[in-house]
């Protein structure tokens, strides 16, 4: 009887941050597999340094992820 390949085991789902600051608001986004997952926006006064941080962890904590989930 022929040996029958195995299966392969299914790739680890890919987390994915993005972060957009080319205007005057910032906006931060999380997808899994290509999916969004959740997402805010942020009107800011041009200091986007200040505002990503709580915006990422607000962002993160929405999808019950942690910033080491992520790829």
């Amino acid at each position: 009887a022929k040996a029958r390949p195995r299966a392969r085991a299914p790739a680890p789902a890919m987390r994915v941050l993005g972060i957009e600051t080319a205007t005057w608001s910032a906006s931060v986004g999380l997808s899994r597999d290509g999916r969004a997952v959740a997402q805010r926006s942020l009107a800011t006064r041009g200091n986007h340094a200040v505002s990503l941080p709580e915006l990422i962890g607000a962002t993160l904590a929405e999808a019950g992820w942690r910033l080491a989930d992520l790829e």
